[in-house]
């Protein structure tokens, strides 16, 4: 009797553990002084942040995607969007880093304050999650 109610707990909890696999997650999100790698990103180092006379791009690195996925990744400053990228997941990937911002420094540095990176990932139009990242002041 033991053995069946085990037997049949294996079978309802193992499909919900393949089943949330496969949910979509954000890796890792950020502000970063150069435009980034994926192995730069898992390596374990730290990634240098922008200043305002520095580079300055938002990174995402998201895992769990199916196709038809739509990422998009915002450079916010003051709860505005300066600048923004978005990638439709194709078949085949389940991890895709996706960049937004300048890999150079706008004319006249920065604007002051703080900057974040936001992102939003869709699914047949509906918003399976949205993040923010700290914010990192450009001084």
């Amino acid at each position: 009797m033991l053995t069946r109610v085990l037997f049949v707990l294996v079978l309802i909890c193992v499909p919900l553990g393949a089943a949330q696999s496969h949910e979509a997650k954000i890796v890792s999100l950020g502000l970063a002084d150069h435009p980034l790698d994926e192995a730069e990103l898992t390596g374990g180092a730290e990634i240098a942040k922008p200043h305002y006379d520095t580079a300055g791009v938002a990174y995402v690195l998201a895992d769990g995607l199916k196709p038809g996925d739509t990422l998009r990744l915002d450079l916010m400053n003051r709860g505005r969007s300066l600048m923004y990228n978005t990638r439709e997941v194709e078949p085949g990937e389940t991890k895709v880093l996706l960049q937004a911002g300048k890999a150079s420094v706008p004319a006249g540095g920065w604007p002051e304050g703080d900057y974040t990176a936001k992102v939003e990932v869709s699914r047949d139009g509906e918003t399976l999650l949205t993040k923010e990242s700290e914010p990192v002041p450009f001084d």
